[in-house]
Parts: structure tokens; sequence; C-alpha cells
């Protein structure tokens, strides 16, 4: 996929919106940081425009490892319907692909 991003303000209020495309079509994104802690912690909302009102909750926490930095995140639904249709959209493809580009990206 080809990503545009249109918007990208990470403060804490600002917000963010970027289209990804491909063969399919477009797919729109958006969603406003309530945390960021530089190097600590990032707090967001995410919301597919294709599914309008279906925001998710979504944590990044970033540990020193000495020389390398361990990534976890966590992701909140508003309710099991949401998350099971996220899922099946293709989501966890999608989080693995793009994981996979960041690694060889850092390894660069």
């Amino acid at each position: 996929m080809k990503m545009e991003i249109l918007e990208y303000d990470a403060r804490p209020g600002g917000s963010y919106r970027y289209i990804h495309r491909n063969e399919q079509g477009e797919f729109r994104f958006r969603g406003v940081f309530h945390t960021v802690a530089s190097g600590e912690r990032i707090v967001q909302t995410f919301e597919w425009e294709g599914a309008p009102g279906e925001v998710s909750l979504d944590s990044a926490a970033f540990e020193d490892l000495g020389g390398r930095t361990r990534l976890r995140t966590h992701t909140v639904f508003g309710s099991v319907e949401a998350r099971d249709a996220a899922i099946a959209s293709g989501m966890s493809h999608g989080i693995t692909e793009s994981m996979e580009r960041l690694e060889t990206l850092l390894e660069a």
C-alpha cells in the first residue's frame, strides 16, 4: 500500500489523518492524540472512516533496552463486535506488515 499523510500533529490534543491506497481502493483513517510523552508513551484514538463512529483507543509504550527499544501496543475497542469487525477486515495482517516494514527500516 501507498500512504499519504494529510495531517500529523503529534501533541496532546493534536490530530492525524492519512490515506492508504492499493488496487482495491482508498482506506482513510483519523484520530486524536491524548498523551504524547517523548520516548515513553503515546495514547491516541483511531477511526477508520469507512466505519464512522467505531473509535478505538490505542496506546504505545516504549521501553529502553540499552541500544534497542521494545514497543508494546494495546488497543481497546468500544465493543466485542467492533473488535471482531476490525479483525475480520484484515487489520491483523496490516499491523503485522507494518511492524515488519518498520523493522526493515530500523535495521537500515
